[in-house]
């Protein structure tokens, strides 16, 4: 714990999904980290189901950076725990519950995603959940395999919940570049001018006095299956590393 957990105050905010998942309530907004189905929770949503199926009636408004895994939409939808959902999503419970009118949707830009949050737009965000590989000594969050708007999520949520991932080594700390335009009508040109350029900080920053909980998992990210190569994705490869030989024969 003492590598995962470096904010000792921290320590003592540790506990189970089941226990963590009482700081829901019914009607609130939560956002959740996550990109494309990688570093999104994985126990917390699991035990908020699990709270709905109990017999619960509890409904929330979901927000992420983008698509997210099975354990997270799939998973709530199922339980019929979301009552709205932005900005996107591609899972097929989730969708099924969208289609037939259960759940309220709006499928707008990713980009537009932090902009809304940092300008009120979504209202009160309440809750903010982000899977981490680790905490620093000031609180803050280490993400794992994605960013999307988890820095957005976290400096307008009330309180956050970090799920620690022990899948994700340690190590990945340092990977991360993350910047955080101001909000209108202070934000100002992103200062990225060549491509090896850092111009943000390798972690989210997040006071300790506003982390509400820890909770640990070990569950993997759900990533699809890919398919067998056929012609075409051999002819687009062939194009591409072509392409890369000839750059690099030119300087």
């Amino acid at each position: 714990m003492p590598g995962r957990i470096r904010a000792a105050e921290l320590r003592g905010r540790v506990m189970s999904a089941d226990e963590a998942v009482a700081l829901v309530r019914d009607g609130m907004t939560l956002g959740a980290s996550g990109f494309t189905a990688v570093g999104y929770p994985k126990a917390f949503p699991k035990a908020l189901a699990r709270r709905v199926r109990a017999g619960e009636s509890l409904g929330i408004t979901l927000i992420t950076g983008a698509s997210v895994g099975d354990e997270l939409d799939g998973e709530l939808a199922r339980a019929g725990a979301v009552r709205r959902r932005y900005p996107y999503q591609t899972n097929a419970s989730m969708r099924e519950a969208i289609n037939s009118g259960e759940i309220k949707y709006v499928d707008m830009h990713l980009g537009r995603v932090p902009f809304c949050l940092k300008n009120g737009y979504f209202g009160r965000l309440d809750l903010a959940v982000i899977e981490a590989a680790a905490i620093r000594e000031e609180g803050g969050i280490v993400p794992t395999m994605a960013v999307g708007c988890s820095d957005t999520l976290v400096s307008c949520a009330e309180r956050v919940i970090v799920e620690i991932n022990t899948c994700v080594p340690e190590s990945i700390e340092g990977l991360h570049d993350i910047y955080t335009p101001e909000p209108a009508p202070n934000t100002r040109p992103i200062p990225l001018v060549r491509p090896g350029e850092r111009i943000g900080r390798d972690y989210i920053p997040c006071p300790p006095e506003k982390i509400a909980a820890v909770i640990f998992s070990d569950i993997p990210d759900g990533n699809s299956e890919l398919s067998e190569a056929d012609g075409d994705m051999q002819a687009i490869a062939g194009h591409l590393t072509a392409f890369l030989r000839a750059e690099g024969a030119a300087g």
